[in-house]
This record gives structure tokens, sequence and C-alpha cells, in this order.
């Protein structure tokens, strides 16, 4: 009997801990994002590779000490929009493995320019521009799925975290931030990411001195 409620324990215990391992994310009424201490999570993608041609950061501290991550080796990126009042600074979050490993953020950009790993704060920025951070990550083992806990760094140990599913993007680049729109595009299937993307930004209609005019009609 002891051994049956020691057993019941340790279960009842990994699902608890595995239940609270994803955060939750919004309805497809509300969109597909994730709610995080700054703001709104819209996207979480996960390129693999150490060296990857569709991945350009600049303004890199030679004298930085290299990363302890040496084998697969990834990089995550986490596009987000922030709420009014609130600054991001390179320094405030952290991923986190299910091993425990850590892992800082190395470069943020903002809207569709490039990474830079000099510039640490961001602030007064309007609403709706986007920040993406960049994380150096191991890739969990393959038959693990793809998820990690954003950490606020002055909170550690205080069980702050917003655990995320990313998604592996694997010949392209990260998608392009100022294309996802309010709603995010965390959870949505396949066809309806490339909807809610194409829908972002629409042609505009030219102006009316340069539209077609059409014939005019004889009797």
């Amino acid at each position: 009997m002891e051994l049956l409620k020691k057993n019941f324990s340790a279960g009842l215990a990994l699902a608890i801990s595995l239940s609270a391992f994803l955060a939750p994310v919004s309805s497809a009424e509300e969109g597909y994002f994730v709610r995080f201490r700054s703001g709104k999570i819209l996207s979480a993608e996960l390129m693999p590779g150490e060296s990857n041609l569709y991945l350009s950061i600049k303004n890199v501290n030679k004298y930085e000490p290299p990363s302890r991550v040496t084998s697969d080796v990834a990089y995550a990126a986490l596009t987000v929009q922030l709420d009014p009042g609130r600054s991001l600074s390179l320094y405030d979050y952290s991923l986190k493995n299910d091993m425990e490993q850590v892992f800082p953020c190395i470069a943020i950009k903002e809207n569709d320019g490039d990474f830079d790993a000099s510039k640490w704060l961001y602030e007064n920025s309007p609403q709706r521009n986007r920040l993406t951070m960049l994380f150096r990550v191991q890739l969990p083992a393959f038959n693990r799925p793809l998820n990690y806990i954003l950490v606020f760094n002055l909170m550690k140990g205080k069980n702050d975290g917003t655990a995320i599913a990313f998604i592996k993007i694997e010949n392209k680049p990260f998608t392009t931030p100022t294309k996802i729109p309010d709603c995010g595009i965390i959870g949505a299937e396949p066809s309806k990411v490339q909807e809610l993307l194409g829908n972002v930004v629409k042609k505009p209609e030219p102006p009316v001195s340069q539209q077609p005019v059409a014939a005019p009609t004889t009797k």
C-alpha cells in the first residue's frame, strides 16, 4: 500500500509539472499568441544549425565568452508586441529547457531590421512595433517536444516562467516580423498561418488618376 501511494504521488507530480509546462495559447477567436510579463508573444520559431545562411547578427562582441552550446545548436526567435509603457532589455529574459539549461538572449531586432548584439535596451517604441529576441539554444532530443520556458531574469526561481511551444523552420529565414498580425501565429495550422500572414499588408488601391478608365460605349 505504501508503495502504491508513493507511485501515485510521483505520477501526480509528473502530470502536474507537464500540464504546467505549456502556457495557454489564446483561442482562435482571441488570436494565436501567448501572454508574458511584457506583452504578447506573437511567434516562436526554432532554426537548427550552427552556421545559417538565413541569420545575420551585427555588432557581436569578439571578446564575449564563447557559447557553452556546442552540439545540436539551434537559434530560437521570439517575436513580441510590448504592452503600452513597457520596455525590453537584452538582459531581461532567458530560455530554459526541461534539463534546466539556461540560454541567454544574444540579440534583439526591431521590426525587419538586423539582429543587433550591442543595443541592449528598447523603450518608447510604438506599440505596433515588433521586437524579436534571439537565443542560441540546444535542440531537444529527437523524441522530445520543441518546448522551452521563457524566464524573467530578475525573478529566477520564483516560478515566473512562461512556457512556449516552438515550431521548427528549415531552409528559410524566420518569419518577417512586420508580416505577423497582432493576433499572432502561435499554434495556428500552417494554412491558417499563410492566411494570417497574407492578410497583414494589403496592396493599396492605385490613385484614382491611375485607375483604368472604362472605354466609352458607342451606339
